[in-house]
């Protein structure tokens, strides 16, 4: 599955992954390293989602562009943290199990994707090496 066959608009998965701790295991292992994410965000993350309002276009559809993108927003994203602006503890509303999963879903398929290309490319000991340097 990819995001377009999804139900998730463009800046709702660029949301989604956004707010991603995406992780690298056995660093010091480059030839078993393993990329990850802790998707145990997700359904906070899903949940307050829709704080932020979406336009619709001029046809009437969701673009997945939030309302006011030249100015409130970006100042917030831009001097607050994402997860401030999105407030991940906002409460206990229930969430759309489809919608998780299917978000689930299309991060396994990103991690693995991602996986794929950085040992095709031989690209693995620099990512491991980066993502070391950037935790220290």
């Amino acid at each position: 599955m990819n995001v377009a066959e999804s139900e998730f608009t463009k800046q709702e998965w660029d949301t989604i992954m956004s707010m991603l701790e995406l992780r690298m295991e056995n660093v010091d292992d480059p030839e078993n390293a393993q990329v990850s994410a802790d998707v145990e965000r997700l359904p906070k993350i899903l949940k307050n989602m829709g704080s932020v309002e979406m336009r619709p276009s001029q046809s009437g559809t969701n673009t997945g562009e939030p309302k006011g993108i030249g100015g409130k927003l970006r100042e917030k994203l831009f001097g607050v943290k994402v997860g401030d602006v999105i407030n991940l503890d906002r409460g206990d509303d229930k969430i759309n199990e489809g919608r998780l999963r299917t978000a689930e879903q299309l991060v396994e398929d990103y991690l693995n994707e991602l996986q794929t290309q950085l040992e095709k490319t031989g690209s693995m000991a620099r990512a491991c090496s980066a993502y070391k340097r950037d935790r220290e």
